[in-house]
């Protein structure tokens, strides 16, 4: 897994089967993959079935994520965050590259009911692709 974050980020998240918040997330994460079709790796780590990983790498609560990019944490994510927070982690994390992360923050402080929101939707998926 680390060697992976040699070529791109790699997102672990820490769940269990057993944590509502961790079903909660599940979905974003899996959506985010998808629509960057392998821009970042997603790992799910169970941290039911492998407890001591998760121990080791500071996991004191789920759901978490952390991002790997260099073989080292660069960002992390505490919670069943909304989707918007699990966009500006990956920005953060820089596999969108900084004029995208300027549009990630505006994008995450304007909010979904602001008008401006599909405009800098709009110009985002035009620097995606």
């Amino acid at each position: 897994m680390l060697a992976n974050s040699e070529k791109g980020p790699v997102a672990v998240n820490f769940w269990s089967p057993r944590a509502g918040p961790c079903l909660m997330l599940m979905p974003r994460l899996l959506k985010l993959a998808k629509e960057f079709g392998g821009r970042f790796l997603l790992v799910r780590l169970n941290t039911d079935e492998h407890g001591r990983l998760a121990r080791d790498w500071g996991v004191t609560s789920i759901p978490m994520t952390k991002v790997f990019r260099h073989g080292r944490v660069v960002d992390t994510l505490h919670g069943a965050e909304s989707e918007t927070s699990v966009r500006a982690l990956l920005a953060h994390a820089g596999f969108l590259g900084a004029a995208r992360n300027g549009l990630f923050a505006v994008f995450t402080l304007l909010g979904e009911q602001d008008p401006r929101t599909r405009h800098y939707r709009d110009e985002l998926q035009k620097l995606i692709k």
